[in-house]
């Protein structure tokens, strides 16, 4: 596994920070629209203080009610019990209040409100072990948070007062209904009573008048008791002529022995085997299904059983009507004759008895009254509401909506950090020095730094007025000379000391710069190189042997012809084609650009002369190795420029001509891969590498504050002006001095 020093970190996050913008910025989009989709409603939660205190009286110590045990934890579970819940909800109007607890209990609907209910009531003791219960409630409006918190208060408060003194409660209810009671039958008695008095008449009765009466009561009550029958059976024939599923059950209600207790043996004997059908029915339905021919066949049998039942009862209603009609029309000629018997001693004398046993009875009661009077001062309450509860402004919900949003960023940071170092572990770009030097086994002489383009424009121009913009760039590609004290020349010139003392030790003058790929700009560092070699006192030869793309010519202006390919062809001698100092001056460059700084007069330029069709065999050829060898022996340095070793193969046979190679890679272009095939190619040529040069290099910029960046642009924008201004002043000093001279 990797280790990263904190330099690595703050590496890959500078190289890195695209993706991870870009991975931070699409983590922090999808979980904010996942937090903001998933955002929950608005929950408000109101708070209650209830105060419990279990008193304990001497009568509940005497009676045996004392009970042992944590009052508090107690309190909390029975705030969300049934009995509670239900009178909560009932008042809060979440369930109809004439509902019955067990109508309640029967419904489904009815039992979810309850049990949503209890979802949203939390009770809990008091952190710092006082006898305080904290109820909260939690509801999407605030004022029904508020008023549910209130209703459990309220409603608890009431359960407990009346479960400690239920007894007591009790009796009281039992003694004032009685007492109602009892005064209503009194009234009412003594109300009959007075109306007797006003319409007394003082009469006797025989005894064949109390026969007539005695006979008119027993002929009522028989009327009475028929059409108590007759009533039964219309029940029962209504039961038996509705409608059968006969997937079903039957739900015919028998009673035992018959429809009636009077009916004889034949009913009796029906309703005994249709019992005996149904049960044998159940039995085979365990095992078949409705429309199996036993289950069928029973149920045609309970069919018959049931018709024949239904005629039995039709013939004993009518018997009873008979009987009805029969004594009604008795019980009418005996209540004519009743007509003016008079019985005013005998009502006269039951109703002062009356009176008399319902004055006794009250005056009980209310003995038993102020009994129960004296009892209520015992009645002891527990729980008492300590504080009330107040309109809550905030959802609890948002703090936790808060929260997500804090987590989100922080993970969409995390993972953009992650992303990034993915990225850097996925990448097959070695990004350190060390690790390039590492690939391909030898030091780094230099690092060339990528200048801003613009920036070198814009010195080039303040310090060469009127140039064209190809001029320009000519004079931006050789730094060493033209821009002599800038930082990028002294990074050329970092490569001469450990240069001349690996040509010294190694004996190497003949020195080929070669790189993998085309457009890493071995052709400017090559030049760059031999012209800093120049300044050092060195002769230099500096070759163009890049017969796919020759530049040289173009970069110092200069012509093409004659060249390497005239002089290795015979038709030119090199010490001829060769260019000097003198020919720069009649080239493209003004001289008075190419003396100052001095330096060019040691360097001597081979260019690549007219255009050949095969390289390959041009520089494998004698008069090749030849040259080389003659260049040898009269420069200090050769310096050649060569074309891409792994695209084209002139180089490869150019390597075994050469003391040394000076390798050229720029910088984050070019993956492992590539540079393990460039090491391996030049170590199956067993070629001897003088060092590594890496262009382009890209500083990491220190991390620093919008102040700081500030600062480090008007440093930088001081320093460009002040050196622009020492150029103007030089030259200004030139042609004052040339005016005194003439």
């Amino acid at each position: 596994m990797a280790e990263y020093t904190i330099n690595d970190v703050r590496e890959i996050t500078h190289r890195r920070k695209r993706t991870i913008k870009i991975s931070g910025l699409l983590a922090a989009l999808l979980m904010l629209s996942l937090v903001f989709y998933a955002k929950p409603e608005p929950v408000y939660e109101a708070e209650v203080s209830l105060k419990i205190e279990k008193v304990t009286t001497v009568g509940d110590i005497l009676i045996g009610t004392v009970r042992p045990g944590d009052h508090i934890a107690t309190a909390s579970i029975m705030i969300s019990s049934f009995p509670v819940l239900r009178v909560v909800a009932q008042k809060a109007g979440l369930i109809p209040a004439e509902l019955q607890p067990d109508e309640i209990l029967r419904s489904q609907d009815y039992m979810a409100v309850i049990k949503n209910l209890e979802k949203s009531i939390t009770a809990e003791a008091d952190k710092h072990g006082s006898n305080i219960l904290i109820v909260k409630t939690q509801d999407n409006k605030p004022a029904m948070a508020k008023k549910l918190a209130e209703l459990v208060a309220a409603s608890y408060r009431e359960a407990a007062y009346y479960e400690r003194n239920q007894s007591v409660l009790n009796e009281i209810k039992i003694v004032d209904d009685q007492a109602t009671k009892s005064r209503d039958q009194l009234t009412a008695a003594r109300e009959k009573l007075n109306e007797f008095r006003k319409s007394l008449e003082l009469t006797t009765v025989t005894d064949e008048q109390q026969v007539i009466l005695a006979r008119y009561v027993e002929r009522k009550n028989i009327i009475d008791n028929l059409g108590f029958k007759i009533a039964r059976i219309n029940d029962s024939l209504a039961t038996m002529r509705q409608e059968i599923n006969p997937e079903e059950d039957t739900r015919w209600v028998f009673v035992p022995g018959g429809a009636n207790n009077e009916s004889g043996g034949v009913q009796s004997a029906l309703n005994s085997a249709l019992k005996d059908l149904r049960v044998k029915e159940k039995g085979l339905l365990h095992h078949y299904t409705p429309n199996h021919p036993e289950v069928v066949a029973i149920r045609e049998q309970k069919n018959a059983i049931i018709k024949q039942f239904i005629v039995d009862l039709e013939a004993e209603k009518k018997r009873y009507a008979d009987e009805s009609k029969a004594v009604e029309k008795d019980l009418i000629e005996t209540y004519a004759k009743l007509k003016g018997v008079p019985d005013a001693a005998k009502t006269y004398d039951l109703l002062v008895r009356e009176v008399e046993a319902n004055e006794a009875l009250f005056n009980k009661i209310l003995m038993k009254q102020q009994e129960v009077e004296v009892r209520k001062a015992e009645l002891v309450e527990d729980v008492t509401i300590a504080r009330y509860p107040v309109l809550p402004q905030v959802p609890i919900t948002r703090i936790a909506f808060i929260g997500n949003l804090v987590v989100s960023l922080i993970l969409a940071v995390i993972i953009g950090f992650i992303a990034g170092f993915i990225h850097e572990a996925l990448d097959t770009v070695p990004r350190k020095l060390d690790v390039l030097a590492e690939t391909f086994g030898v030091p780094i002489m230099t690092s060339l730094t990528m200048w801003n383009r613009s920036e070198g424009m814009e010195l080039i121009r303040n310090r060469y007025p009127g140039l064209r913009i190809d001029e320009a760039l000519r004079y931006l590609s050789l730094p060493a000379h033209f821009l002599a004290d800038s930082t990028l020349a002294e990074e050329y010139r970092a490569v001469v000391p450990n240069l001349l003392l690996t040509a010294r030790e190694n004996d190497i003058r003949t020195l080929a710069v070669m790189s993998a790929t085309k457009g890493e700009g071995v052709t400017t560092c090559a030049a760059n190189l031999a012209i800093v070699l120049a300044q050092a006192g060195r002769s230099v030869a500096l070759v163009d042997a890049d017969f796919q793309a020759p530049k040289l010519h173009t970069m110092f202006g200069i012509d093409r012809n004659p060249g390497l390919s005239d002089v290795v062809m015979g038709s030119e001698d090199w010490d001829i084609s060769i260019r000097r100092i003198t020919d720069l001056m009649l080239g493209e460059i003004p001289a008075r650009h190419l003396l100052a700084p001095p330096g060019l007069d040691n360097l001597y330029i081979l260019t690549g002369g007219n255009r050949v069709d095969n390289p390959a065999n041009f520089i494998n050829s004698q008069r090749m190795k030849d040259l080389i060898g003659s260049l040898r022996d009269f420069f200090d340095f050769v310096i050649i420029d060569t074309s891409a070793i792994l695209e084209t193969s002139e180089t490869s046979i150019l390597a075994e001509k050469i003391d040394a190679a000076l390798l050229l890679t720029e910088y984050e272009k070019l993956d492992r891969g590539t540079l393990g095939r460039f090491r391996n190619h030049l170590e199956s040529l067993r070629v001897k590498v003088a060092g590594l040069v890496i262009n382009k290099y890209k500083t990491i910029a220190p991390i620093l504050t919008d102040k700081e960046n500030l600062h480090s642009d008007i440093l930088i924008s001081v320093r460009n002006y002040l050196e622009n201004l020492r150029w103007k002043v030089t030259g200004l000093i030139a042609k004052i001095g040339k005016k005194n001279l003439s």
